[in-house]
């Protein structure tokens, strides 16, 4: 067979060509609306870049305000507490003398509690009236003690009055962000100071613990830096406010951010400029994604022309299969490649219809037979009326009710409701009945071999359930079972309702399967073909459910040598109408 070039055909139809086609297709549909999901996706990754790391920052920030707002008030809590406690007013009010030493007691004064507070450095009582500082282990005078930058604070403050500065303690280190709180007596006397001292340096590493790296400021509400990352910037104090703004302004102008957030607590503004290197770093990571999105796009294209002759062979292939005389030419009514295929196989179509129809007919005249055979097999008027005449028979010999009488009814009901030939689904009370029938007739039969219980819940006796699928299991329970293992036995049959399945478990205290026995019987019930084996029973269970209901729903085996058997029957949960 000649096989014809692809350039060929877009010679035939031009435009009108599949390959042409799928190349404008691929073209429309594939290229230019990944060229602008491809633009979506940068613009959308970077701004996303850039929300990520505003929202860490702001959070970061939030995170910040709450802590720092909760050590001011703790603090403020703190100097007040210690300056309304009795003990520090009774130092503060005793004149210099031996009373002053010996109620000079740090520990006994303050408590232990404030030691809980790793940010404070230290805690100074100052009593204006003997000029004495309490600091520790020292007691000494306000002359002698070698911090003293906070007087000048102390000397303004009014009563209640609060200041917070940060200071050099002893004009060199630690920095410490000090509250002060002036003391005054009953008589309206200024007595002393409390002076707790925060250490900056560990109030930062707290505030910024798992943090990224970025410029604090805490500003008060006259805009005085409090706290700040540049810890030198908070002791040179021309025009502070400024100098945050400026920096502000400098991160902005470098393609960053800054972040500003104000206390409705304790008004005190929180500022973060994050590091410069944070937003260029998230921007090139952009850039990388774009550059690897045009990269895809290139390839795309290029895919294109490939794909739109790669998915025309295919095409080809059956042109040449089906139309070995094409020649090139444009054929009347034929417009491209999909009319020469139609036109060629519309006859071959016609004769599958045809085809199909007289294979319907012969097999629908199979079936006829086949089901006449096997009706010819057993007439069930026939065996009634047989059981009916031994049962009167047994009746007449023994004058009386007989085992005979009783397993012949039985037989007989059990054949009624089994060679039902019109239904397949029918009640659970139905099936639990035809159950029952046979269960009296093995009692008959072995009388004391073996128990029967039943744990079905009355309202589960309108659910429908495949016809004659318990029978085969509990007979195959007792014959493989109960039987092999040479004691009396119990066998369960019980029900429950699982959301919207029915499960039946079927359990036996026999002999058990081992290993290699459960092995085959689960092989024979996963295999789509009649076995001959003594387990035929419930693979016939098992198809007839799936064949019914669908393959979700059949039986699972669990077995263990000398412990017993459960058949478990998996069904959908429907009750009668």
């Amino acid at each position: 067979m000649k096989e014809n070039s692809v350039f060929k055909y877009i010679t035939n139809y031009r435009t009108n060509s599949i390959i042409f086609k799928h190349f404008l297709a691929i073209l429309l549909i594939i290229i230019l609306p990944l060229s602008l999901l491809f633009a979506n996706l940068y613009k959308s990754y970077r701004n996303d870049a850039e929300s990520r790391i505003s929202d860490m920052y702001e959070h970061h920030l939030s995170n910040i305000a709450t802590s720092f707002d909760s050590i001011y008030a703790e603090t403020t809590l703190l100097a007040h507490s210690v300056a309304r406690s009795e003990s520090v007013t009774e130092f503060m009010s005793e004149p210099e003398g031996e009373e002053l030493y010996k109620n000079a007691d740090y520990r006994r004064i303050l408590g232990s509690s404030y030691f809980a507070y790793s940010y404070i450095d230290s805690i100074y009582l100052y009593s204006d009236v003997n000029r004495y500082v309490l600091s520790g282990g020292v007691c000494d005078t306000i002359e002698n003690f070698s911090d003293k930058s906070w007087l000048s604070d102390f000397a303004s403050l009014q009563r209640n009055e609060l200041s917070a500065e940060p200071r050099r303690v002893n004009d060199s280190y630690p920095y410490c962000l000090s509250f002060t709180l002036a003391v005054y007596n009953e008589l309206n006397e200024k007595i002393g100071a409390v002076v707790v001292n925060l250490n900056i340096e560990t109030l930062l590493n707290a505030l910024s613990a798992g943090a990224a790296d970025s410029e604090i400021y805490v500003l008060d509400a006259y805009k005085k830096l409090l706290v700040s990352s540049d810890t030198d910037r908070l002791f040179n104090e021309f025009n502070q406010y400024a100098y945050v703004l400026d920096r502000r302004a400098l991160a902005e102008e470098n393609g960053g951010e800054s972040f500003s957030v104000t206390s409705q607590k304790s008004g005190l503004e929180y500022v973060s400029i994050p590091a410069a290197e944070e937003y260029p770093s998230a921007l090139i990571s952009a850039l990388i994604f774009l550059a690897l999105l045009l990269l895809g796009l290139a390839a795309a294209l290029g895919l294109s022309v490939y794909l739109a002759i790669r998915t025309f062979k295919p095409i080809q292939s059956i042109i040449e299969a089906i139309g070995s005389d094409f020649s090139g030419e444009k054929e009347l009514g034929i417009d491209n490649e999909i009319s020469f295929i139609i036109n060629n196989i519309n006859s071959t179509i016609q004769d599958k219809r045809l085809a199909e129809v007289e294979l319907e007919q012969r097999v629908a005249l199979i079936n006829n037979a086949y089901t006449a055979a096997l009706q010819a097999q057993i007439n069930p008027h026939f065996l009634y009326n047989t059981l009916e005449t031994i049962n009167f028979m047994a009746y007449r010999h023994f004058k009386a009710k007989n085992d005979i009488s009783d397993i012949t009814v039985s037989l007989s009901k059990m054949l009624r409701i089994g060679l039902d030939s019109e239904t397949k689904i029918v009640p659970l009370s139905t099936e639990k009945e035809h159950l029952e029938l046979y269960i009296k007739i093995m009692e008959l039969r072995y009388p004391g071999k073996c128990g029967f219980v039943f744990d079905i819940p009355e309202e589960l006796c309108g659910c429908m359930v495949v016809k004659l699928m318990l029978q085969p299991i509990v007979e195959n329970a007792f014959q493989h079972g109960i039987r092999p293992s040479g004691r009396k036995g119990t066998i369960k049959i019980s029900a429950r309702a699982e959301g919207q399945r029915l499960i039946f478990k079927i359990s036996d205290d026999g002999a058990g399967m081992d290993g290699e026995t459960l092995k085959s019987v689960r092989k024979i019930l996963s295999s789509d073909v009649y076995l001959s084996s003594k387990h035929i029973g419930i693979n016939n269970v098992n198809r007839r459910i799936k064949l019914l209901l669908g393959t979700e729903y059949g039986l699972s085996v669990e077995s263990e040598r000398g412990a017993g058997t459960t058949v478990t029957i998996t069904l959908p949960l429907s009750y009668s109408q």
